[in-house]
């Protein structure tokens, strides 16, 4: 039996047992979506008997493997993130329930609607039309994001900072541990970037819901529209000017061509009435680097130990490259 095969099984019997109402239940497709550096992303079908004749519905099962790439390991920031975000009235898929017993399936997990849509970074490019009213919408979403009281929100895994600079200071500790973890050898350039991280760490004048992972990768567009934002795992509590960085490095870095760095913070502030500071942004935009650069090791390790190479993560070996140069410019080297 299949890897998928056995999922596939495994979570029928989970939904018959959950669900002892919904007669004759069957899981009738089962697909793992391709992409991702740490979640695993299923799409499946469920139909059953009623009294008024047959139903079914697909969903959406989000998973976290209990070591990755990239951190963290804990699914619950994900899962509450999103389901405050949709209640909220942002783009996000609502989320029917969250799974911590690993039994099931092997990992922890949680179950939310489908969105159809195409992905932002493809659609962008392709329908000009549509370009300004994407933008704008993708800065005053995340401005929305921004926006939200999260002291009225009910987070108990999202922990606040404990000082103006405390977000900054876990997250490279965060980072830092995860390039230990995923380097295949000395990284004497991002060694030296978290240094001056550690040296320059900004104060945050105010503390907000953050993405983590703010970029156009990760949201779904329809008719030119931004209908669905994704991947909310590395969501936090802390200095909102984090995902202004890491989504002008994502920018720069795959070459998308949305907007220059200065247009994005005019927009951005704007839209949310914020100051951008600059010294702040230019040390996010350094830590979103390292980010991704981690990322990509990780990604290369895991290929390197792979006994199923695939030609596609090759394509970490040409990012790296970029990422690494661009972290040079950044240091003044």
């Amino acid at each position: 039996m299949t890897e998928i095969a056995n999922l596939k099984e495994r979570l029928e019997a989970y939904l018959r047992t959950k669900f002892p109402q919904r007669q004759q239940l069957v899981v009738t497709e089962f697909n793992r979506v391709a992409g991702g550096y740490s979640s695993m992303t299923y799409f499946f079908t469920a139909s059953w008997q009623e009294t008024g004749g047959p139903v079914s519905e697909t969903l959406v099962i989000r998973m976290l493997p209990e070591m990755g790439p990239v951190p963290s390991y804990d699914i619950r920031p994900q899962y509450e993130a999103m389901t405050a975000a949709h209640r909220s009235g942002l783009p996000v898929p609502q989320i029917h329930w969250l799974e911590m017993n690993s039994g099931v399936l092997g990992h922890h997990f949680f179950v939310m609607d489908k969105v159809d849509g195409e992905v932002m970074m493809f659609v962008y490019p392709r329908e000009p039309q549509f370009q300004a009213q994407l933008k704008r919408e993708y800065v005053d979403y995340l401005a929305k994001i921004h926006s939200l009281d999260w002291r009225t929100l009910s987070f108990s895994s999202l922990q606040p900072p404990q000082s103006d600079r405390h977000h900054a200071e876990r997250e490279i500790e965060r980072w830092q541990w995860a390039m230990e973890r995923n380097q295949y050898g000395p990284q004497p350039l991002l060694t030296e970037a978290l240094v001056w991280l550690k040296n320059n760490i900004p104060s945050a004048e105010r503390t907000s819901l953050c993405h983590g992972d703010y970029t156009a990768a990760n949201m779904f567009c329809r008719d030119g529209h931004i209908v669905a934002i994704f991947d909310w795992e590395l969501a936090s509590l802390g200095d909102p000017i984090s995902d202004l960085g890491f989504a002008c490095m994502m920018n720069d870095t795959m070459r998308w061509g949305f907007w220059d760095d200065e247009e994005f913070i005019r927009a951005y502030e704007k839209a949310s009435g914020l100051k951008v500071s600059k010294e702040s942004f230019f040390f996010w935009k350094l830590l979103g680097y390292i980010k991704l650069a981690v990322a990509e090791l990780g990604a290369i390790r895991t290929a390197l130990e792979s006994d199923k190479l695939e030609v596609h993560q090759f394509t970490h070996l040409v990012l790296s490259r970029r990422i690494f140069k661009a972290v040079a410019e950044m240091l003044g080297f």
